[in-house]
């Protein structure tokens, strides 16, 4: 941060630390809590590779259970004091030590073990981490071998999503975390009723059907329903395959019903 910087000398002290620790390879993570913003529960910043450089990623919990993510250069010190300017105590973590800055109740802000972590930066043989690339594979719901992945089309018999269905196999997944995220308002026991209107080619149905049936051992009873006979025709005909008994599709206006 520059001379003209609104950041306190402690906090500014901090972010240089979290910068300068992630530039010389030894920063683990650095956890931002207590938040001013109510939304928020905390942040976790760690040192990801991404597009060949280094950068600081953010990671912003909030309180409704989402979380989203910012990528600070490690040169954009103003940008990490806005980020860290609105949390009352920080944790480093480096594998040259740990520090901390924190705020107490009257208002003072302190800084503790930072002299003793930059010393210890300093000492040849101090280990150094190789940061993560974002291209890690994503824990998704579903592998991709699932059988009726196979038999829609979105993967091969070894479980390789096909390069033009991946963007399908991500909507999928997606579609399952938001399901995953209402759970708590279902009934815990009990047969499940869904249906699908307008089902389509049913890729949304099967994976839905999977998840609570196959994933989650629930009793379901789901039934989808189209316009296009040639397409029921053709689901009813992947159910029967797939032994999924809970599953039924129907040809009929749901305008009608």
């Amino acid at each position: 941060m520059n001379a003209n910087s609104c950041f306190s000398r402690e906090l500014t002290i901090i972010c240089a630390l979290i910068a300068d620790a992630a530039e010389k390879g030894v920063l683990k993570k650095a956890v931002l809590s207590k938040p001013y913003d109510t939304s928020e529960k905390r942040s976790v910043i760690t040192p990801r590779r991404i597009s060949e450089k280094i950068m600081l990623q953010t990671e912003i919990f909030k309180t409704d259970n989402k979380a989203f993510h910012v990528n600070i250069e490690l040169s954009d010190r103003e940008k990490l004091g806005q980020i860290c300017s609105g949390h009352k105590q920080i944790n480093v973590m480096t594998t040259a030590g740990d520090c901390e800055y924190r705020i107490s109740k009257s208002g003072k802000e302190t800084v503790l073990g930072e002299s003793r972590v930059r010393a210890k930066m300093e000492t040849p043989g101090v280990s150094e981490l190789t940061p993560e690339g974002n291209d890690k594979e994503k824990n998704y719901i579903l592998k991709g071998d699932e059988p009726f992945l196979v038999l829609l089309g979105v993967s091969d018999a070894r479980g390789r999503i096909h390069d033009k269905k991946r963007s399908k196999f991500r909507q999928i997944n997606r579609f399952l975390e938001q399901i995953r995220d209402i759970l708590p308002a279902l009934p815990e026991s009990g047969t499940l009723h869904i249906c699908d209107l307008c089902c389509g080619k049913s890729y949304l149905s099967f994976a839905v059907y999977h998840y609570f049936a196959n994933i989650l051992g629930r009793d379901v009873v789901m039934t989808g329903v189209d316009l296009k006979s040639d397409v029921i025709e053709y689901c009813e005909s992947v159910a029967r395959r797939l032994r999924f008994d809970g599953l039924s599709f129907i040809c009929g206006d749901i305008m009608a019903i």
